[in-house]
């Protein structure tokens, strides 16, 4: 059902010679449709055109500004308004992120756009943005100091913005044709700064050594604050998890059976203005994946399973097993899947049997509180100070590596490392591989054979 308009203009008539008029209407927001619109017939296409009020701007004062604009324009006249601003593309772009980002994201990306393209060229028509526009906004960016990573911020969220310019409008009509592309020969990537490295390349000393990690784990078992760290920072460092996604961990996800994570979602730590609510969320690339984990946790997580779902301490494997199925399969497994529809965070569940909860909050600790407990817990410990925790996935990495050579087999393929971490396998080859250090160790290995 249509929905009616909340101001219609005076009747006008038809260039195309019928004898039905037509009016400028102002919607109110409604179904698809997230903001205030004013539809009318462009004067040159006699296509009908919705425009939306840049923010601040009142909708009943853009009405009237098209009522007039139409009585002033002679038949043949194109309208000044009709032409889609930069502004105006922003506004596309961020109707469609509200309904498919989160609002870290969005706001991430809002930050980027309006303070380095917007309040420079907000009124650019779409059809005039080129590389040229693209360069210059990149380039100011540098020239401010921002770091390399910044910089591919702003590329990544110039490029939302020209493919929603692609994206067909509710008219049909696209506002940049698909062959045109603003951001052609436009460089914004991480640039490369060490001999081939990446400059997301982890260098040797910021990667914790298995020494590293046991100390640290030692130190957990008798200091920690929750009785649980210690298996967790073992899943850290020898699986490879992000810190949101171990916090995440639920009883339901561990397979007992095949010694395998089930990384089905991640931890939201969401801001409001009172306190931190927490919830479950998708994983950082929206997929879910399985991990291997080693036979030292093994005993470790059978027992934690069966003490979360209250088994008793002779409940065999089988019977854990058989309790985990039926629970996710009645409880949980239809909010699991929804998650893979929508990146918005959903509330826990009492049926999740999240691992790693806090006694004092009924929840998994929030990042800022681990992260605490985590440099107290490092300065008891051999563990580099200038290694943070988010590095252990890189201890992860280098340990599947050592370990699959321990038999004098082959190191383990980089794209299997890539799919254990939940990574692309240019992220994984970007953070390991060095080209001009493995080409001249390669050559050296050559040369010592002459």
């Amino acid at each position: 059902m249509s929905t009616a308009p909340l101001r219609v203009g005076k009747a006008r008539p038809n260039l195309k010679g019928t004898s039905r008029t037509w009016s400028v209407k102002l919607y109110a927001p409604s179904g698809r449709y997230p903001h205030h619109r004013v539809a009318y017939k462009d004067p040159q296409t006699q296509q009908w055109v919705n425009r939306t009020p840049r923010r601040g701007e009142d909708p009943d004062a853009m009405f009237e500004l098209v009522e007039q604009a139409l009585d002033s324009l002679e038949q043949d006249a194109a309208l000044p308004i009709s032409e889609p601003t930069l502004a105006d593309l922003w506004e596309r772009y961020l109707a469609w992120l509200q309904t498919n980002r989160t609002d870290a994201y969005i706001t991430k990306v809002e930050g980027l756009i309006v303070g380095w393209v917007l309040k420079f060229d907000a009124d650019l028509p779409v059809r005039l943005w080129g590389p040229e526009a693209s360069n210059r906004w990149v380039g100011r960016m540098r020239e401010a100091g921002r770091s390399p990573a910044r910089v591919a911020d702003l590329g990544s969220a110039l490029s939302g913005l020209r493919n929603t310019a692609h994206r067909k409008t509710d008219d049909g009509t696209r506002w940049l044709a698909k062959d045109d592309d603003p951001l052609e020969g436009v460089s914004y990537s991480k640039r490369v700064t060490n001999e081939g490295a990446h400059c997301t390349w982890v260098a040797p000393n910021k990667r914790p050594i298995t020494t590293h990690v046991e100390s640290l784990i030692t130190v957990a078992q008798t200091e920690a604050r929750w009785d649980w760290m210690p298996k967790q920072l073992g899943i850290g460092a020898y699986c490879g998890l992000r810190l949101s996604e171990q916090m995440a961990l639920r009883a339901l996800d561990i397979d007992l059976v095949k010694r395998k994570l089930n990384v089905r979602c991640s931890i939201s730590w969401e801001r409001p203005k009172k306190g931190v609510a927490i919830g479950l969320k998708q994983t950082k690339t929206g997929r879910t994946r399985v991990v291997p984990y080693p036979a030292s946790l093994h005993d470790q997580l059978v027992e934690m399973v069966r003490c979360s779902l209250g088994l008793d301490n002779e409940a065999t494997i089988e019977e854990i097993t058989a309790e985990q199925t039926r629970i996710y399969e009645l409880e949980i497994e239809t909010l699991d899947t929804s998650l893979l529809r929508t990146n918005k965070a959903r509330p826990i569940s009492p049926h999740e049997h999240l691992l790693f909860i806090d006694p004092k909050t009924g929840v998994p600790a929030t990042k800022e509180k681990f992260g605490d407990e985590f440099r107290r817990l490092r300065a008891l410990s051999t563990w580099p100070n200038n290694v943070p925790w988010l590095n252990a996935r890189h201890h992860a990495v280098m340990w599947w590596r050592q370990i699959s050579t321990s038999g004098g087999g082959a190191p383990a393929e980089w794209k299997q490392l890539a799919s254990y971490l939940g990574n692309s396998y240019q992220t994984t080859i970007n953070h390991y591989v060095r080209d001009g250090e493995d080409q001249q160790e390669a050559m050296e290995t050559i040369l010592a054979q002459f």
